[in-house]
């Protein structure tokens, strides 16, 4: 009969870190993962959901916030556009203004 406090054969518990410096196992079974009861598993699935939905509502919001940024850094742009013809069609009109003032005056 096999002991099933013994590692199987080949295997170096204590290269793979199972000992403490005490010598001793620190976990009694090798190959068990640690049971959970349905209540504690449905709370930390919950909890990953949680933490899952957060993160997905913040990248929505800095998408929304990089998504303003851009349009209002266009509208910026399109009122400096504006703005600049408006000055260049002032000035336009400014030097027309004068030149028919010395064509007039001559």
């Amino acid at each position: 009969p096999i002991d099933k406090m013994a590692p199987p054969p080949g295997y170096d518990p204590a290269a793979l870190g199972w000992y403490s410096q005490k010598r001793t196992f620190k976990r009694k079974y090798l190959c068990v993962r640690p049971k959970y009861t349905a209540a504690k598993l449905e709370g930390i699935k919950r909890h990953i959901y949680k933490r899952k939905m957060e993160q997905l509502e913040e990248e929505r919001e800095r998408e929304r916030k990089e998504r303003e940024e851009a349009a209002s850094k266009e509208l910026d742009e399109g009122k400096r556009k504006v703005l600049e013809e408006e000055a260049a069609k002032a000035q336009r009109l400014a030097e027309l203004k004068a030149k028919a003032e010395t064509l007039r005056q001559e």
